[in-house]
């Protein structure tokens, strides 16, 4: 007798390769799907399939549904070892892991039709394969109809199908499934037969077994045919990367662990492996293109020397200088953007790929590693969500903007360019004075409580005509404050460029002079020279209108004024008993920091929105200290239409140290030779076992946040380059 219930047929005797295929392509009846002949032969050529069926034929109940239709079935069986223990959502699993098999040898009947050519030690293969599929088939049926659930009762995708069927030759076809879908099987089954065993579901963790090893041969199989067909000249990973096409990429080569082990007894490469391990491309969702701009200041500064805003650089030596540093920084902090990108993603690298050790210590922080990519030719005909450089200025935009076409209707756009101008526009310093007068309204009440710092109109002077600096210098004698000491800022800078510190206490020496008399003409903001004692930013973003504050970061900052670093921790965390009790009105209000971070970014964000920007933004305050040894706080110093290391600093708090209290910071070294040598093997140190709990959770004392490992090849070849490293 047949088993009841099971669709399972005895085997018949002799049965051809393509009748075997076409019974299982074109058959309605599981049964038939199911029915394995005893013996196969391929003895009668016929011709190709001349058109390829939309689906495969199925009845009712097996009726595939798009991979849309089948996204909140799909995100209902997310797993967790608490949901396991309930039978009905493990046979929901088993059902779905049914259906990829029979999906997997319908593919498969399909790839016998095509190509009746391919060589015949490949279709007896692949005949086989499909008679282990039958069999894994039954072994998940037994499973999910001894757990209380009958086969159709669960929606199925047609993903598969619809990434493998249409291949357009016999090797993209044989990569597609043997190389993607099957070798991410060895995962899957590897990730759920000891779940299963840990909750007593002995039964189908030793089916999941079974097909473990099964899988090891018939992903073999593909790769032996993948090697023999593949150009001898070209690199395996690469071949294996063109044979693939949206919506299919390398990441579904790989489930929800990674099994070296499987991969090896498979017998790829340890660099596929390697590879294949460290890829952290989207496997479905449109990504981001992220481009490290971080050069946007020095691009405003060169657009404002070009309108005659600031006054040309005549030096060679100077010129040459800033474009070979531009260039280093690209190339050193383009890294960081891998700690605020989301999976999926793609960074543009200007010049190398970071190294496969930072690439792991990516793997192990945050479980993500981007897709890196050199140049837009490796993105320009993909599906994009959008594109997200690190600031918008004419130059980000002339780089992306052959992308653009590539971003998907309802994807992140491109600024257009009045918005760009008013983004140049907000940057500069002359745009200050107007908008404090506005925040000093906003913030009256605040006022009262603790001082802010607002300087009076004819403190905060701003000049926009020709003048001689010795009217300049006269006017600011003549203000009735009791500091002599003022800081003059040109429009446009960068890193403590376009800053000149005047001591009226004495005579200005010449290439002070000089400076002055050159920048006069073309506008200057000069305000009084603060005694500062703890620097701030506070952080919002900009989405199709709505402001959105996502808080405020203590900052690290030179004597110079350059930025050196920021504290993870909120300021509450980090600043003296003084500066606290200050901030928090004396003690007697925590949030106050908050609202006044708020309210700044409010009318920051409504201005820059206003004009068209969307997307992140960062206001720079700081607390001085006056002549009578008050602290007063300066809310609005700098306003930064762009990604900050101050939102970088927000990121890393979320994914590294999540402790309200933390006092951890990331520090910037111009180079590893002004590291401590204790810091810098602690960062080399990263990826030890030791420096990360069970749970995958951050436990070192440093930790590189750019390559530190290709800094040190760089170095060996006379080129040095900054290093960020965070402590804890």
């Amino acid at each position: 007798m047949r088993p009841k219930n099971e669709g399972v047929e005895f085997p018949e005797e002799v049965e051809e390769i393509s009748e075997f295929a076409s019974r299982i392509l074109f058959g309605t009846d599981l049964g038939e799907k199911l029915r394995s002949p005893k013996f196969l032969v391929d003895s009668k050529p016929i011709s190709a399939l001349q058109s390829i069926p939309e689906s495969p034929h199925r009845s009712a109940e097996f009726k595939l549904l798009s991979f849309g239709q089948n996204k909140r079935h799909k995100r209902e069986l997310k797993p967790n070892k608490e949901r396991l223990h309930d039978r009905t959502f493990r046979a929901r699993i088993l059902h779905t892991f049914a259906h990829h098999e029979l999906i997997s040898l319908e593919l498969m009947a399909l790839a016998l039709l095509r190509f009746p050519e391919a060589p015949t030690a490949f279709r007896k293969g692949l005949a086989k394969v499909i008679i282990d599929e039958q069999r894994h088939f039954r072994l998940y049926q037994q499973r999910v109809l001894a757990l209380g659930l009958n086969l159709g009762e669960e929606p199925v995708s047609d993903y598969f199908w619809r990434c493998v069927a249409h291949a357009p030759n016999l090797e993209s076809f044989n990569a597609r499934l043997a190389l993607v879908f099957e070798q991410a099987n060895i995962d899957f089954t590897r990730h759920y037969a000891p779940l299963f065993r840990e909750i007593g579901d002995q039964e189908s963790a030793n089916a999941l077994d079974q097909i473990y090893h099964d899988e090891i041969s018939h992903v073999g199989l593909g790769l032996h045919w993948f090697r023999k067909w593949r150009p001898s000249n070209e690199p395996e990973w690469d071949s294996f990367c063109q044979l693939l096409e949206a919506p299919l990429s390398p990441g579904r080569a790989k489930g929800t662990i990674f099994s070296i082990a499987g991969r090896r007894a498979v017998g790829f490469s340890e660099d596929y492996i390697e590879r294949l391990r460290l890829w952290g491309g989207s496997t479905g969702r449109p990504p981001l293109v992220w481009l490290g701009h971080f050069d946007f200041d020095e691009a405003l500064h060169d657009q404002a020397m070009t309108r005659g805003l600031l006054p040309p650089d005549r030096s060679p030596k100077r010129r040459s200088k800033r474009r070979k540093t531009r260039s280093i920084t690209q190339h050193a902090f383009t890294p960081l953007l891998a700690w605020l990108c989301t999976r999926g993603d793609i960074i543009l690298c200007p010049q190398s790929r970071p190294s496969r050790q930072f690439q792991d210590l990516l793997l192990k922080a945050r479980g993500i590693n981007p897709e890196w990519c050199l140049g837009q030719d490796e993105v320009k005909d993909r599906k994009l969500g959008g594109l997200s450089p690190w600031g918008w200025s004419k130059q980000s935009f002339n780089t992306l903007e052959n992308l653009q076409d590539s971003i998907l209707t309802s994807g992140k756009k491109m600024p257009n360019d009045a918005v760009l101008e008013a983004l140049y526009k907000c940057a500069s310093k002359l745009e200050l004075t107007e908008l404090r007068r506005q925040l000093k309204k906003h913030l009256t009440s605040e006022q009262e409580k603790c001082p802010l710092y607002f300087p009076r109109v004819e403190q905060d002077i701003i000049w926009t005509a020709p003048q001689s600096v010795n009217d300049l210098i006269e006017r600011l004698v003549e203000q009735s404050i009791s500091s002599s000491q003022w800081i003059a800022k040109r429009p446009y800078g960068s890193a403590g460029r376009g800053l000149k510190k005047l001591d009226l206490s004495q005579e200005i020496d010449r290439p002070t002079f000089g400076w002055l008399a050159r920048s006069l003409p073309l506008g200057l903001n000069v305000e009084p020279w603060l005694d500062r004692v703890a620097d701030l930013s506070f952080h919002a973003w900009i989405e199709k209108g709505s402001i959105r504050y996502d808080g405020e970061v203590a900052g690290i900052i030179d004597h110079n004024g350059r930025f050196k670093g920021a504290y993870l921790g909120p300021p509450s965390s980090v600043f003296s008993t003084e500066i606290k009790r200050f901030l928090n009105g004396q003690g007697h209000d925590r949030r106050r920091l908050k609202r006044i971070g708020k309210a700044v970014t409010t009318l920051v964000g409504q201005t820059l929105n206003k004009k068209g920007y969307e997307g992140p933004f960062g206001v720079d305050a700081l607390i001085a200290r006056q002549a009578d040894h008050s602290l007063q706080l300066y809310p609005l110093v700098d306003i930064n239409p762009r990604f900050t290391m101050g939102r970088l600093a927000l990121h890393l708090r979320k994914d590294l140290e999540p402790k309200a209290n933390t006092k951890s910071f990331f520090k910037i070294y111009p180079k590893l030779s002004v590291i401590p040598k204790t810091d810098l093997e602690q960062a080399q140190l990263a990826l030890a076992g030791s420096q990360w709990s069970s749970k995958g959770q951050w436990q070192g004392e440093v930790i590189p946040l750019n390559d530190v490992w290709q800094a040190e090849i760089d170095q060996s070849e006379g080129l040095e380059h900054p290093i960020v490293l965070l402590y804890k």
